[in-house]
């Protein structure tokens, strides 16, 4: 792990119950996804992992938010950048193992997206005729032949991470 996190005075909190609703850019496995639960859609992006696990930041997004992201309108480091965030442990068994509650305009440079990422071209594309709500079409359960096509060229950190 990075050790940009700083994460001692934060809210220790059970991990939430999110359900993966949508694989949005994959780099060896999911980058950034959307996820349900509590009520509430939220983005998630991978930002760091190690050996046993993979640290993820979920922030809650809004439809208005989601179609801003399809749009280009909106980038994935601003949709993070909100008051009440998790950071979440994810086993290498998918298992969510700790998280903490914080204030994601605290998070630092190395620990987010770069300045400017949009969501992949083609995950944009690929939503982009979804209806004007923001909602999502159902996820098929499996990767599908988008999600497989959608993995960027890279990852979204810089060369530091």
């Amino acid at each position: 792990m990075r050790e940009s996190w700083n994460l001692l005075d934060e809210q220790i909190v059970s991990p939430p119950a999110l359900d993966v609703e949508h694989v949005l850019a994959e780099y060896d496995g999911p980058e950034l996804i959307t996820l349900t639960g509590i009520g509430q859609r939220y983005l998630g992006v991978a930002s760091d992992n190690d050996r046993s696990f993979r640290r993820w930041v979920y922030a809650p997004i809004t439809n208005t938010e989601f179609k801003a992201l399809i749009d280009g309108a909106e980038t994935v480091r601003d949709a993070l950048l909100k008051a009440n965030i998790y950071v979440v442990d994810v086993s290498i068994d998918d298992v969510p193992t700790r998280a903490w509650q914080c204030d994601g305009r605290h998070l630092t440079d190395d620990n987010l997206p770069e300045r400017g990422a949009l969501l992949p071209r083609l995950t944009r594309e690929h939503f982009a005729e979804s209806p004007a709500s923001g909602a999502l079409p159902p996820n098929p359960g499996r990767p599908s032949r988008f999600e497989a096509a959608a993995r960027p060229a890279r990852p979204f950190w810089g060369s530091g991470s």
